[in-house]
């Protein structure tokens, strides 16, 4: 399930930015500290979704602020927008029921803007390193 909340990123010592001004979907919100596409379809910035991934779009990064279009204001030309990457993220949930600990290192996809899976890779056109597994059941995720 995609969240509407900030997630927890501590920032990296380096990091590459990815820098847009495209609008954002009517009613969305992109918060902080989580990764979010640019939809080709219809030029708009989105949070990341498995479907979005899978048709194409290019996936930007982790949001660096919190982009709010709740009201509508930002759904011709968006806001000065910038995502991280090149950087690792912590991912809170994992699909499936976790990931074994033996993946690390393996690659993963997301499914939501706060969930990943190691389980059904397929099609997906952006992937991430395995780095890390925590008990609560976060993944650490090294974002390309």
């Amino acid at each position: 399930m995609a969240t509407t909340k900030p997630l927890v990123f501590p920032m990296p010592d380096h990091y590459v930015t990815t820098d847009v001004t495209a609008a954002l979907l009517a009613g969305t919100i992109i918060p902080f500290g989580t990764p979010a596409v640019l939809d080709h379809a219809d030029g708009k910035v989105k949070p990341v979704t498995q479907t979005l991934i899978r048709a194409g779009a290019a996936f930007l990064g982790i949001a660096l602020a919190t982009y709010d279009n709740t009201d509508g204001s930002f759904t011709t030309t968006g806001p000065r927008m910038l995502f991280a990457r090149d950087c690792q993220w912590i991912c809170p949930t994992v699909d499936s029921g976790g990931a074994p600990v033996t993946l690390v290192g393996d690659i993963a996809c997301l499914t939501s803007n706060s969930t990943c899976t190691t389980a059904t890779i397929g099609t997906d056109l952006v992937t991430f390193r395995c780095d890390a597994f925590y008990p609560d059941g976060s993944v650490l995720l090294f974002v390309f």
